[in-house]
């Protein structure tokens, strides 16, 4: 007796197991990089909003600046005093279309 068709069976089912798998986790990966991608931009802002805060807590506050990371991406910083705090805040478009806010703040010196 021959049992060669249960072979073809059994590479089928494999076949079939591992593009279940692929197709299920392929997704998943695609979002974890493009919230990677959002979480980078959201640490670079941060980073230049924290610089530009300690340049300008003393100083006389400046209204509105912008930046650019990348070639894509336009920051406007923005400053205020609120309740004797420095306010600081920065706001841009994400590549999502999103429109994202970070806000720090920061103590005068008397």
């Amino acid at each position: 007796m021959k049992y060669n068709g249960f072979t073809l069976v059994e590479v089928i089912v494999a076949f079939g197991l591992m593009l279940t798998l692929l197709l299920s986790t392929l997704p998943i990966m695609m979002k974890v990089n493009m919230e990677e991608a959002i979480l980078t931009d959201r640490r670079k802002v941060t980073a230049i909003l924290h610089d530009e805060l300690l340049k300008k807590v003393n100083a006389p506050v400046v209204g509105v600046m912008s930046y650019s990371i990348d070639d894509f991406t336009n920051i406007h910083v923005s400053f205020e005093i609120q309740d004797g705090l420095v306010k600081a805040c920065a706001d841009w478009t994400s590549n999502q279309n999103h429109t994202e806010k970070v806000c720090l703040y920061g103590y005068r010196k008397n």
